[in-house]
C-alpha cells in the first residue's frame, strides 16, 4: 500500500539541501484530495536560516 496514492504532490522538483549549495530534494508539500488542485506557483527560497530551503506554492482548488 502506497500511502501517498490520495495526495497531490504540490511542488515542483527543485532541489532543497544543503541550503548553501542544493544538490537534493528531500522536501516536499502534498495536499489532499488527489484530483482537483493545481499548482498556481511554487518556488523555492534562497534562505540561511536553515540548512533546507523552504517551499512556497499558492495552489487552487478547482472542485469537480
Amino acid at each position: 500500500y502506497n500511502m501517498l496514492e490520495n495526495w497531490f504532490l504540490a511542488t515542483d522538483y527543485g532541489f532543497t539541501v544543503p541550503a548553501w549549495n542544493p544538490k537534493r530534494k528531500i522536501d516536499y508539500i502534498f495536499a489532499r484530495p488527489k484530483q482537483g488542485w493545481k499548482i498556481v506557483r511554487t518556488q523555492t527560497v534562497q534562505s540561511v536560516l536553515s540548512d533546507h530551503l523552504p517551499i512556497v506554492t499558492e495552489l487552487e482548488y478547482v472542485k469537480y
